[in-house]
């Protein structure tokens, strides 16, 4: 009985590993498969190049420029080497970076691991050598060329890696209308978006030119004879450069770049002391106001006194002094002889009076001769106005030639180019139908006739 078991145990064990073999040779043999390649024709929706439906082997390209292409664009997602096989040719290549450079460039650019990580979600989907591990064409079109044009397709990824994308690009600012740039991408869900809100709006025919459907598993996914590996590469985080040179995204743009300071600290300020209750500088600066108060009070008082007795000791004097004819006789004015100070003031006054008694009556003389003089003067003083310019630029008038500013201006001027302001651009048309268009919940909007996509285009 127990030999029995033993072969039944034993006989299950083979089985369950000749099972988990057949599916891993099974997933193995589809590495280096492809399922779309090249490019069939032009989407009618969106005006953008579809791929072919085609199950044929990853090939490498034979094409130099394209090969550089491929290493900028994906040169993270997978390996890029010139015998690297791939499952998109020249012009899919090209195609994917005139979609990258578009406005998905313009929003996301200035964090640079968002872009990256972005650009790598396309990159897996467009070029990757494994594309048939994670990707499945669901529905075709046949063109009239008679090839089968990719319109539908399945995008199994891992939640991971779509929560990972989207926490990376989140905080991304777009600083012309003062708002995230998650919320001009994710379309009608605003600043509501999420992961999946985010990336189901971009797999939509219309942007994109077939609808993408993603699936989200962390394992295999067995789809009839078919077993599919999530795409799950590796997401760069925003606090990290993409290359070795590069910058990681700003602080305004990624949170997790500002856990290390900017500012050295400094101690805190050392604390207040206090007398009574009160702060012992505000005690302080009472009392040196109060005494300071007393002390012009006393001088006052004591300056008004001492006056008043010199006051009433040389009217004595006076009065002792005057003869019996100069009683009746009215003195308009007091007699300072005595006073130095008043000396000092009557023989300056006496001085400045000749002096500008003889300059009046040497210009009265010569009349002629003055004011000769004077033109003189006046032309020799304003000779520096042949050399007056009128300077308008506010660059030359507020920041000095040899400043740190304008050292750092002027470098950064010579290897790059000039900043200019945002300027709003308002752009109107002139007669024109009314823009239709019914979103993936069928909800039908309609806009002005300035949203044509050809007169935009034009």
């Amino acid at each position: 009985m127990d030999r029995s078991c033993g072969n039944i145990s034993q006989k299950a064990v083979l089985i369950i590993l000749i099972y988990f073999l057949m599916r891993i040779l099974q997933v193995e043999g589809e590495t280096g498969q492809c399922v779309m390649n090249t490019e069939c024709g032009v989407d009618p929706v969106t005006n953008l190049k579809a791929p072919c439906a085609s199950s044929v082997p990853a090939k490498p390209l034979r094409n130099e420029t394209s090969v550089k292409l491929l290493h900028q664009l994906c040169g993270k997602a997978f390996k890029t080497d010139f015998d690297s096989p791939v499952c998109c040719d020249e012009y899919q290549l090209s195609s994917l970076g005139d979609q990258l450079k578009g406005p998905l460039a313009l929003l996301l650019q200035r964090c640079p691991s968002c872009f990256t990580n972005l650009a790598n979600l396309f990159c897996m989907m467009t070029c990757s050598p494994d594309q048939s591990s994670f990707i499945q064409v669901t529905k075709t079109n046949e063109t009239s060329q008679g090839k089968e044009m990719v319109t539908e397709i399945s995008y199994y990824i891992t939640d991971a890696f779509s929560v990972g994308l989207y926490a990376n690009c989140e905080n991304v600012q777009l600083p012309s209308g003062n708002i995230r740039a998650i919320i001009v991408l994710c379309g009608k869900w605003g600043d509501k978006c999420t992961p999946r809100h985010w990336l189901e709006f971009m797999g939509t025919h219309d942007p994109s030119p077939f609808q993408i459907n993603f699936k989200y598993y962390e394992g295999p996914v067995h789809v009839g004879n078919q077993t599919y590996l999530p795409m799950d590469t590796h997401i760069i985080p925003c606090s990290q450069a993409v290359t070795p040179r590069g910058e990681a995204c700003s602080c305004v743009d990624c949170p997790a770049s500002c856990d290390t300071p900017m500012f050295p600290t400094f101690p805190p300020p050392p604390l207040e002391w206090h007398v009574w209750g009160i702060p012992g500088m505000w005690v302080v600066m009472s009392f040196v106001f109060i005494a300071t108060v007393i002390a012009v009070v006393i001088g006052f008082v004591l300056s008004t006194l001492l006056g008043k007795r010199e006051e009433d000791t040389d009217n004595l004097l006076d009065s002792s002094e005057v003869t019996p004819q100069e009683e009746g006789a009215v003195h308009p004015f007091h007699d300072y002889s005595n006073n130095t100070l008043v000396k000092v003031g009557v023989y300056l006054e006496s001085r400045l009076e000749d002096c500008f008694v003889y300059m009046g009556t040497c210009c009265a003389s010569h009349p002629v001769l003055v004011l000769f003089c004077g033109a003189v003067l006046v032309a020799v003083f304003s000779c520096g106005l042949l050399l007056f310019t009128v300077m308008s630029d506010p660059v030359e008038l507020w920041s000095a030639k040899q400043s740190e500013a304008r050292k750092e201006r002027d470098y950064f001027n010579s290897h790059f180019q000039p900043f200019y302001r945002t300027e709003q651009m308002i752009i109107t048309r002139v007669g024109g139908e009314p823009i239709r268009y019914i979103t993936p919940t069928n909800q039908n909007l309609t806009f002005g006739p300035i949203f044509d996509k050809k007169f935009l285009h034009e």
